[in-house]
């Protein structure tokens, strides 16, 4: 099962949760004063069978199940549904103090790793912005190109100028793929909300190409 950015922070919780053997699938902690624990390796005899009064167990999600939670998520659910389905299948652990702190100590890790991309991102948008990439392509009649350029191709002209990867999916341009000469107006989405413009000139192999001091200087800068 894939995992989106928003429960990446999760991995580690998940990792520590299923390689500790019995000791978190095994007992289901109820919101009311009897709780119910499976004799399962790791409480001995005190898994003796106590009947559970409101049939309900608050877990941690460690995957995405849909119309259910996403990874992350603290919610009660059905306390039959939690231990024949969720726990067995490690898409869930019981919300325990010691994983919801692991938990919030997760979160906090992945706030600060996205506060740190966000500042390089913002930089990084401040060099290109404006910036001017230009690509030769094979141009047959009337500007039309042999081919095409496509999105693909612009993340990578933009890697080997600044020396960042480009995601092509986090590339926008009105006419795609390009098939004719001229200049485009190019949005890259860098992370979060932190966007830069550049304008993208397609000509013909061999043409001068125009001035494009800001990419210069952001490679430079990289």
């Amino acid at each position: 099962m894939s995992h989106s950015s928003f429960d990446r922070p999760f991995e580690s919780l998940r990792t520590r949760l299923r390689t500790s053997g019995n000791t978190f699938s095994a007992l289901l902690v109820c919101p009311g004063q009897m709780c119910y624990y499976d004799t399962l390796a790791g409480y001995g005899a005190q898994g003796a069978n106590l009947v559970e009064k409101d049939n309900s167990v608050k877990v941690v999600f460690l995957e995405n199940v849909p119309n259910v939670a996403r990874a992350g998520e603290v919610k009660e659910v059905a306390e039959g549904y939690g231990r024949n389905f969720l726990l067995p299948r490690k898409l869930a652990a019981v919300a325990t103090p010691a994983v919801l702190k692991q938990l919030e100590e997760q979160r906090q890790a992945q706030s600060r790793r996205e506060s740190r991309l966000e500042a390089q991102a913002e930089q990084l948008a401040q060099r290109l912005d404006g910036a001017t990439l230009t690509i030769g392509a094979r141009v047959g009649s009337q500007g039309r190109l042999y081919g095409s350029i496509t999105k693909a191709h612009i993340a990578e002209e933009l890697q080997k100028l600044t020396g960042h990867a480009f995601d092509r999916r986090r590339v926008t341009v009105e006419e795609d793929p390009i098939r004719h000469v001229g200049s485009y107006p190019v949005q890259v989405h860098l992370a979060g909300d932190v966007t830069a413009t550049v304008t993208v000139v397609v000509q013909a192999e061999g043409a001068p190409a125009p001035e494009s001091g800001a990419l210069r200087q952001a490679q430079d800068g990289a």
